[in-house]
């Protein structure tokens, strides 16, 4: 599994790609809002931006609110928080 998140991570750095790790879920990690964009693409930008490798990106009550997630590792190891979010690399 790792190998495979390790391939998917130098994919999404080097062809400006994202990728769905986790849906209905945010990591419990510091994270910064970065605006609420109509598409996933577009926060995904935002967060690279800003520096951000990791994001959330809201859906129900919730749609189009993007946060940058400050995990380290894309298992978020500060445990995970059931959200109306999809996390993304």
């Amino acid at each position: 599994m790792k190998t495979f998140i390790f391939t998917i991570a130098a994919l999404c750095a080097t062809a400006n790609a994202f990728y769905k790790i986790k849906s209905g879920s945010e990591c419990k990690s510091k994270d910064t809002y970065v605006g609420t964009y109509n598409t996933v693409k577009k926060c995904a930008t935002a967060a690279k931006n800003k520096g951000g490798k990791f994001f959330v990106f809201g859906t129900g009550k919730k749609a189009g609110k993007c946060y940058m997630e400050s995990t380290k590792n894309v298992d978020c190891p500060e445990g995970w928080e059931k959200d109306s979010y999809n996390f993304y690399m």
